[in-house]
C-alpha cells in the first residue's frame, strides 16, 4: 500500500510540474574563435589555459558572446580592439599575465562581471570608470599601489575586491560608490580610510585584515559604519 501511495504521489508531482522535465538551459561553450564564428545564440568562449601570448584579432570581432574566459594565459598587454566587445557582460582575465589595461577597455559598456585577479597590474587607466554596468570587480593579488579617482564613477558597483595589493591610500571618490555592498581590502598598506567613509550607506562587509590601521582609526571607521560588518 505504501509503495502504491508513493507512486501515485510521484506521478502527481510530475504532472503538476513540481519536478523539472529537462535540465536547465546552459550556454554552449566554444574553445576557439573559429568554433564560435556564426553562432546565433549567446555562448561562452573559453580560451583559458590555451597558451595565448595575445588576444586573437578574431575574438575581438565576434558577436553574441555572453562570457569570455582568458584565464591562465600570458597576455602581457591587451589590444585596443578589445573595446569592440561592447555587448560582453562577463570577462575573466584572472592569472593572464596582464600588465597593462588599455584605455579602450572603457568601451566595454555592457560589462557586469570582471575578473582581473592574479595579474601584474601596477595601475589602472582612468577609463575603468566608464564601465557603468559593472557590479563585480576582482583585482585581488596585483601589485597595485593606488586606484584612479575615476573609480568613483562605477555607479553600479556592488562588490570590489582589492585583497593582497600594495595600496596605501583609497581615493576619496570611492565613497561615491552608492550601491557598494562589499569592499575587501585585506593585506594592503592602508593606515586610514577616507574621512567620509560613512557615505557608503549600503556597505555590508568591509574586510581590512592585514593593514597597519591604528586603533583610533579603527574606532572611527566602526563608528562611521554602524550597520556594516567591519573586520580588522
Amino acid at each position: 500500500m505504501l509503495r502504491i501511495t508513493l507512486s501515485i504521489l510521484l506521478c502527481s508531482l510530475f504532472v503538476s510540474g513540481c519536478f523539472p522535465t529537462r535540465a536547465p538551459d546552459r550556454l554552449p561553450v566554444y574553445r576557439s574563435a573559429a568554433e564560435a564564428a556564426g553562432a546565433s545564440d549567446p555562448y561562452h568562449l573559453d580560451l583559458s589555459d590555451s597558451g595565448l601570448a595575445s588576444v586573437p584579432d578574431a575574438v575581438c570581432s565576434l558577436k553574441g558572446m555572453a562570457k569570455l574566459s582568458l584565464r591562465g594565459n600570458a597576455l602581457n598587454t591587451l589590444p585596443a580592439a578589445i573595446g569592440s566587445l561592447r555587448t560582453l557582460p562577463w570577462l575573466d582575465m584572472g592569472s593572464a599575465g596582464v600588465k597593462v589595461i588599455p584605455p579602450a577597455f572603457g568601451r566595454l559598456e555592457a560589462l557586469v562581471t570582471l575578473y582581473l585577479s592574479d595579474n601584474r597590474l601596477q595601475s589602472l587607466p582612468d577609463a575603468i570608470g566608464d564601465l557603468q554596468s559593472l557590479t563585480y570587480l576582482n583585482l585581488d593579488r596585483n601589485p597595485l599601489t593606488a586606484l584612479p579617482r575615476s573609480m568613483g564613477r562605477l555607479q553600479s558597483l556592488k562588490w570590489l575586491r582589492l585583497n593582497s595589493n600594495k595600496i596605501e591610500i583609497l581615493p576619496d571618490e570611492i565613497t561615491q560608490l552608492a550601491l557598494l555592498e562589499r569592499l575587501y581590502v585585506r593585506n594592503n598598506k592602508l593606515k586610514a580610510l577616507p574621512g567620509d567613509i560613512d557615505k557608503l550607506t549600503n556597505l555590508q562587509w568591509l574586510l581590512l585584515e592585514g593593514n597597519p590601521i591604528p586603533k583610533p582609526e579603527q574606532d572611527r571607521i566602526r563608528a562611521a559604519l554602524p550597520d556594516c560588518n567591519v573586520v580588522f
